[in-house]
């Protein structure tokens, strides 16, 4: 799948470091067993990885939220969440940062500034629906058919569809009808996996 690792939510970097790695594991996986113009190709289009994180915790504002959703919980700076990934072997040349609330920093001219086109893999933890929201308007023409798509908190809230990433998933899904996602994975009790189609 051609495209960009998009993460919205990196605390400190764990996840986007197992992704970095996983995805860098399974090209060259890819180009060890398929040898062809096209994938050659493609591997040589050097993936990005985007992170996208206020660095100051959760946002205030929803009145409905678990205990360890209150404002300012999950936050780690951008200096700590760097050190983190290099730490971990992440090379910072794939590496971009975009510091800031989405309702400020997730707009058209973000996307311009980045060349943003197409992403081959999205993960949202964004666990609230006021910041899940704003993220799935900017990725709607980033997606394409395979694109995966994890929701890291799809469960949270014991499951209603009313709340959460659940309920702004709903609501863009409505917004959007070409887009249509099937269950591929989940892990654990709260991360679903999504693939995208597009009709």
């Amino acid at each position: 799948m051609p495209g960009d690792y998009l993460e919205f939510g990196v605390f400190r970097g764990q996840s986007f470091s197992e992704a970095y790695h996983s995805i860098w594991r399974n090209r060259q996986k890819v180009r060890q067993f398929i040898a062809d113009e096209e994938i050659s190709k493609w591997f040589h289009d050097r993936p990005r990885f985007f992170a996208f994180d206020s660095f100051s915790g959760l946002p205030g504002g929803e009145a409905d939220r678990h205990l360890d959703y209150s404002e300012g919980a999950y936050a780690c700076t951008e200096k700590q969440f760097t050190e983190n990934i290099v730490n971990n072997g992440v090379d910072m040349a794939d590496v971009r940062i975009v510091p800031g609330f989405y309702d400020e920093t997730l707009t058209a001219d973000t996307k311009e500034q980045l060349s943003l086109q197409r992403a081959a893999i999205i993960l949202i933890d964004c666990d609230l629906y006021e910041s899940t929201v704003p993220v799935l308007e900017f990725i709607t023409d980033l997606v394409d058919q395979g694109t995966i798509l994890i929701f890291d908190d799809w469960y949270r809230f014991k499951g209603d569809p009313n709340k959460g990433e659940q309920r702004a998933c709903n609501e863009w899904l409505q917004k959007n009808p070409h887009i249509n996602l099937v269950q591929y994975w989940q892990q654990g009790p709260q991360s679903v996996a999504f693939l995208v189609n597009i009709s």
